[in-house]
């Protein structure tokens, strides 16, 4: 996990991503909406980095105030933005965990 960058970061960041796509924006849109530089937009969608959950809120109301998309016609919300949490998912971030805590074993910094 480079730089702490997790499965569950990484499938908000193509969330995010797929949402902007799909209402037309592009990455210096969400960088403006954040006042964040849009190299840091880049990063995250690279997976050098991650939203934290103050650009989450901020990233929905943009969102739906720039929503046109028939898609969207209820409105973006939490549901669009976090991933489903089915048995798969939950594995994969119990995997995730299981490798995090085990490195952290080998260096000593997490005792059981």
């Amino acid at each position: 996990m480079a730089n702490n960058i997790t499965f569950l970061d990484k499938e908000i960041s193509l969330n995010v991503s797929k949402i902007k796509t799909e209402l037309g924006l592009k990455t210096s849109d969400i960088a403006e909406a954040l006042n964040l530089d849009e190299s840091f937009i880049r990063n995250i969608e690279s997976s050098n980095k991650k939203y934290n959950i103050r650009h989450l809120f901020i990233l929905i109301n943009f969102f739906n105030e720039k929503n046109n998309s028939s898609k969207y016609k209820d409105g973006i919300n939490w549901n669009h933005i976090i991933p489903k949490f089915d048995s798969k998912f939950l594995e994969k971030i119990k995997k995730e965990t299981d490798k995090w805590q085990i490195k952290k074993n080998s260096k000593n910094f997490f005792l059981k």
